[in-house]
C-alpha cells in the first residue's frame, strides 16, 4: 500500500507542477482557489455547491510493546479498508474582496462500503505475526469537514497564486462482521475457524488538522484548472477501539503528526453556473501516542506513552455542481 501511495503522491505532484507550468501560457483573467472545489470568483460574491463522489483508503491502528532484547515491537495491528465509499457533501464560499475567499465544506459517507479489516497479533517479540482475524467492515458514520481562508498573493493575467490557511477534521467509525480466524494454539498458525458474522470490534478515528497550503489556478473562459497542496506538522488524533468479545476498550491520543494533501480540479464557470471535477489525495503517515486500556469487567485502566500508532491515507474523486451569486 505504501508503494501505491508513493506513486500516487509523485503523480499528483507532477500534475501540480504541470498545472503551474500550463498556467504560465497566455490566457485571460485567472483566479486562485482553496482546498475545496470552488475557485476564487472573479469579483466579490457568494457561491454554493453540492458534491458527490467515491473514496478509497486505508487506516491503521498499531499497539506496541517493549522487549529487552529487540526493543519496541508490534503487539497488535488493525488494518481497516475504506473501499467504494460514496460521499456526499456541500460547499460554500464567501468572497468579500477580489483577493480573499472564506470557504467551508463537509462530506459524509452515504454507503457502508465494501471494505474489510485485518487484525494481526504477535505473541512473541522478533517473530512474524501469530494470530489473525479477517472481517467485513461497514462504515457507521463519517465526516470530513474543511474550513479555509485563501488570500491571492500573486495575481497575473495568466495565473493566480493563493496562500491558504485552514482546518480539516476527518472522522471515520466502523463496525466489523468476522469472517475467519487463524490462531497459534498448540503450534504456529495451527487453528483455523470460519467466523459466524458476529460483531467483534468497533472502531473510530478522529484527525484534527490545522494546515497551510498553496493554490495555483488559471482560467480559460469558461473553464478553469486548479492544483493545490497542503501540509501540516501539527496533526492531533484520537481513536477508540472496542474489542467486544474480550471486554476491552482501547483509547489512544496522538499529537504532532504530519499531513499531506494534494488536489487537482478542472471546472466550468459560465454565468451563475459552476461545475467542478476534483481528484484529491491525503496522507497521514504513522505517528505514535498514548495508549489507555480499560477492562470492562473490573473497570481498571492502564496507560502507557508511545505505545500506540495511527495512520490514514485516502483518495477521492468527486463532482461538484452549484451556482455563484
Amino acid at each position: 500500500m505504501k508503494t501505491h501511495l508513493l506513486v500516487l503522491v509523485r503523480a499528483r505532484f507532477l500534475l501540480f507542477l504541470c498545472a503551474a507550468a500550463f498556467c504560465l501560457a497566455p490566457a485571460p483573467q485567472a483566479s486562485a482557489g482553496g482546498l475545496t472545489d470552488i475557485p476564487v470568483l472573479e469579483k466579490p460574491g457568494f457561491a454554493m455547491a453540492g458534491s458527490y463522489g467515491m473514496l478509497q483508503g486505508t487506516s491503521h491502528e498499531i499497539v506496541y510493546d517493549w522487549d529487552f532484547l529487540v526493543g519496541r515491537y508490534k503487539l497488535s495491528e488493525l488494518i481497516w479498508d475504506l473501499q467504494d465509499i460514496e460521499m456526499a457533501g456541500a460547499l460554500i464560499s464567501v468572497q468579500p474582496t477580489d483577493r480573499i475567499a472564506i470557504r467551508a465544506a463537509a462530506w459524509s459517507a452515504v454507503t457502508e462500503g465494501t471494505g474489510r479489516m485485518e487484525d494481526y497479533d504477535w505473541a512473541m517479540a522478533g517473530m512474524d505475526w501469530t494470530d489473525r482475524s479477517i472481517s467485513d467492515v461497514s462504515v457507521v458514520s463519517s465526516l470530513t469537514a474543511d474550513m479555509n481562508l485563501c488570500w491571492v498573493a500573486l495575481h497575473r493575467k495568466q495565473m493566480d497564486v493563493g496562500l491558504v490557511a485552514g482546518y480539516r477534521h476527518i472522522m471515520w467509525e466502523w463496525e466489523d462482521s468476522v469472517r475467519e480466524f487463524l490462531y497459534s494454539v498448540e503450534g504456529f498458525r495451527d487453528y483455523y475457524e470460519i467466523g459466524d458474522g458476529s460483531n467483534m470490534i468497533d472502531y473510530r478515528q478522529d484527525f484534527m488538522i490545522p494546515y497551510a497550503g498553496i493554490d495555483i489556478s488559471c482560467r480559460f473562459q469558461p473553464f478553469f484548472l486548479r492544483a493545490a497542496a497542503a501540509y501540516s506538522p501539527l496533526v492531533a488524533a484520537e481513536d477508540k477501539d472496542h474489542h467486544i468479545a474480550r471486554g476491552l476498550r482501547f483509547k489512544e491520543t496522538f499529537f504532532g503528526g504530519d499531513y499531506y494533501g494534494l488536489s487537482l480540479t478542472a471546472g466550468l464557470q459560465a454565468g451563475i453556473f459552476l461545475a467542478a471535477m476534483t481528484l484529491e489525495g491525503q496522507y497521514i503517515p504513522e505517528f505514535t501516542g498514548k495508549l489507555s486500556v480499560t477492562d470492562e469487567a473490573t473497570g481498571q485502566t492502564a496507560s502507557e506513552e508511545d505505545a500506540a500508532g495511527i495512520s490514514h491515507e485516502s483518495g477521492t474523486i468527486r463532482l461538484a455542481v452549484g451556482a455563484t451569486f
